[in-house]
């Protein structure tokens, strides 16, 4: 094992207990008397001795090249007033930014057909600039594009969307699935279904051609949380009982070849750039909290909303902008004290390195205290 991934071993330990810390009850599976999301990242992980985030940017280090195509799929339509939320396509931009910059990769991020203008608006604000609808992908630049919601027409344009672009990998962020039944469930158990583009058809269809995909979800309905189905339904009171005529849960149904599980489904992306920029040795790669601050006063203003409020602030799942600014802050203090090789660590081991003198020490330090 190279020095780098003992790094991203020890770096994704560390983002994986960070951004699983439930700080607000406020919906999908944060709506319940308890915090769930550490028992789903707990059903995800298993016994896997990787941390979840490194699994993730390992793979894409490995699987992508320079100019490879990459799709995120994102969006979730918030009842009653049904625009997008803030979770997930944030992280969407910032995970697109980290992987144009440091694989090379072109970046399409996918969402509900009539959203992919107010999402074009937001790209921006991530560092990236959107490419022109007909033309091709730039570096640092990203496209945006519309996914059909009527299930006939989703499932033409995802076989054509792989056999085009041959994707090297495809991500779902805070993408909602349907539970075994076909019905697509937000955290509360509505239907969402004719509000919802079914872009777990790309998944398949990505899937049947051996694409590398990544789920990253935080309430258990979302593509890639069907890795964990049967312990959502018995992590999530509405796992089982969705409460709508289905009567089939909310559990996703959908796998993935990997899945992230995040107290909010932004910081699932924010922990896979962080992992990257130890692996490539480059914390850049981690967005800046100006260009969290910047991503989030935007959304606002492009009109997407917190859906613990459905008001336009730049919320995230009940917690405030700073909150995800201030977590992007602990991010890259983390990342520059591991990945500076005269830091304190390596201090402390070279105090440490002749342990016969540093045993004498302690050991005389009674009698010499006072001299």
């Amino acid at each position: 094992m190279n020095p780098n991934d003992e790094l991203g071993l020890l770096v994704g330990e560390v983002v994986d207990q960070l951004t699983t810390v439930q700080f607000y009850m406020g919906g999908g599976a944060a709506a319940y008397s308890k915090p769930a999301v550490r028992q789903l990242y707990e059903a995800a992980r298993r016994e896997d001795p990787e941390p979840l985030s490194y699994q993730a940017a390992r793979a894409l280090v490995d699987a992508i090249s320079e100019g490879d195509n990459v799709l995120i799929l994102t969006g979730l339509l918030s009842p009653p007033v049904l625009v997008p939320e803030t979770d997930g396509p944030i992280g969407a931009l910032t995970l697109a930014r980290s992987l144009a910059l440091g694989l090379g990769a072109k970046v399409t991020v996918l969402i509900e057909d009539g959203f992919e203008h107010s999402l074009t608006r937001l790209a921006p604000s991530s560092g990236l600039t959107p490419a022109p609808s007909s033309g091709a992908i730039r570096p640092q630049q990203i496209a945006v594009a519309g996914f059909p919601l009527d299930e006939k027409a989703a499932s033409s344009e995802a076989e054509r969307l792989i056999e085009k672009m041959q994707p090297k990998a495809v991500i779902a962020i805070e993408k909602l699935d349907c539970n075994t039944n076909g019905v697509f469930h937000n955290g509360g158990g509505i239907d969402m279904g004719a509000v919802t583009a079914p872009m777990n058809r790309i998944v398949d269809r990505a899937r049947t051609a051996g694409v590398l995909t990544i789920g990253i979800g935080d309430g258990g309905n979302e593509i890639g949380l069907g890795n964990i189905e049967t312990s959502v339904r018995q992590i999530l009171a509405m796992g089982m009982n969705c409460g709508c005529p289905c009567g089939g849960g909310i559990a996703a149904s959908t796998p993935t070849d990997l899945t992230i599980v995040a107290a909010v489904a932004n910081w699932g992306a924010y922990a896979i750039e962080t992992v990257m920029a130890a692996l490539l040795g480059r914390p850049e790669l981690l967005h800046s909290e100006a260009i969290s601050r910047r991503l989030h006063d935007e959304a606002a203003r492009c009109g997407y909303i917190d859906p613990a409020s459905c008001q336009s602030d730049g919320f995230v799942d009940g917690l405030p902008p700073e909150m995800s600014t201030l977590l992007v802050k602990q991010l890259h203090i983390m990342l520059a004290a591991q990945m500076n090789p005269n830091g304190r660590r390596e201090i402390f081991r070279s105090l440490m390195a002749d342990r016969a003198t540093v045993q004498a020490q302690v050991d005389s330090w009674p009698e010499t205290r006072h001299q």
